[in-house]
């Protein structure tokens, strides 16, 4: 099971939060648990991040205020 900071290294990605986060998979927003990552790619989904369990999420820089959690950016 990969770690966050190896994520966001091979991603290329800016880390918010524990490098050391295990990250069991891939999950849609809805759906994700936390060991999951999930993304959101568009502002109109910014509303569903209220309602993750995600452990980390791939967003935009622009919107991490909307975000308290873990983050790849």
């Amino acid at each position: 099971m990969p770690a966050l900071g190896e994520i966001a290294t091979a991603l290329n990605l800016e880390l918010r939060g524990d490098p050391a986060r295990p990250i069991d998979g891939l999950a849609p927003l809805e759906k994700a648990s936390p060991e999951h990552l999930t993304f959101v790619s568009e502002k109109r989904h910014l509303s569903k991040l209220s309602l993750t369990q995600a452990g980390a999420v791939i967003l935009h820089p622009d919107w991490v205020d909307q975000w308290s959690g873990c983050a790849l950016l």
